[in-house]
């Protein structure tokens, strides 16, 4: 074990700071430090990086049967990240972790992924980060227990090598549930491929047309080494992941481009 009593661990999510599967990654945590947690009063996926800039953030200490300090915070996971760190913690966290999510957020759903955002927020701030999620299959519970028992692992491996820094973040998935013996953790890049995607509609008699996003969606023949394609194989995705977005392979094609009309 790598407990380090000197350790500040943050916990945050984006599935609300009640979440069963939240409590099962702060456990896992607190193998190796210090846990506390500030995460969202509700449900708040697929919000992105967004941050609370035209009102106010309302915080409350609640408890979570767990021997931790615990905030449920009206806003964002990124909100909560920032105002943990800037306003709730006595000492800013070493390490934060960020999950663990019930939906796995692989290829361009790291993008819209509330979860990746918490940890994207802590390595802004200039701490590592990591986010878990977890692959849901209708018809198979998710087995939280199992969640946890990788998650401890993963931590172990990854702390022990040094591998979690404040140069970026990983994103983990699980697959199916975290209900099989996943084939082992194989290291991915994100998935770029299209997705289908359907919505559903839902006109109503006072004929406004209406549209709801369905879950029936998946990625367009998704590439070999990519996290969509190892996570339908069985494996746990490993993603290291910045924050910063340049396509720096086109950076040097377009320093090429003359813009003669503003060199006059």
């Amino acid at each position: 074990m790598l407990y380090n009593p000197t350790m500040r661990i943050l916990v945050t999510n984006d599935d609300g700071v009640f979440s069963p599967a939240l409590a099962a990654l702060v456990r896992a945590a607190m193998d190796f430090g210090e846990v506390a947690v500030a995460a969202p009063v509700g449900q708040q996926s697929a919000c992105g990086h967004g941050l609370t800039v035209h009102g106010v953030v309302e915080v409350e200490a609640v408890d979570l049967g767990l021997p931790v300090a615990a905030w449920a915070v009206h806003g964002t996971p990124a909100d909560c990240v920032k105002i943990a760190w800037r306003e709730l913690l006595n000492e800013r966290p070493d390490l934060v972790l960020s999950g663990i999510n019930l939906g796995a957020n692989i290829g361009i759903n790291a993008l819209y992924s509330g979860t990746v955002a918490g940890a994207a927020e802590a390595v802004i701030l200039g701490a590592p980060a990591a986010a878990f999620s977890i692959e849901t299959v209708a018809g198979v519970d998710n087995d939280l227990a199992a969640a946890e028992r990788w998650t401890r692992a993963l931590l172990g491996g990854l702390l022990g090598a040094g591998a979690l820094d404040g140069r970026g973040f990983c994103n983990i998935n699980y697959p199916r549930g975290c209900s099989c013996t996943p084939a082992g953790v194989r290291v991915a890049r994100q998935c770029d491929s299209t997705v289908y995607e359907r919505y559903e509609r839902l006109d109503d008699h006072s004929g406004r047309r209406r549209y709801r996003l369905t879950g029936d969606y998946g990625f367009h023949d998704p590439a070999a080494d990519t996290d969509a394609a190892a996570i339908a194989e069985g494996y746990i995705t490993l993603t290291p992941m910045a924050i910063d977005l340049s396509a720096h392979r086109r950076l040097e094609f377009l320093e090429g481009i003359s813009f003669d009309y503003f060199n006059r």
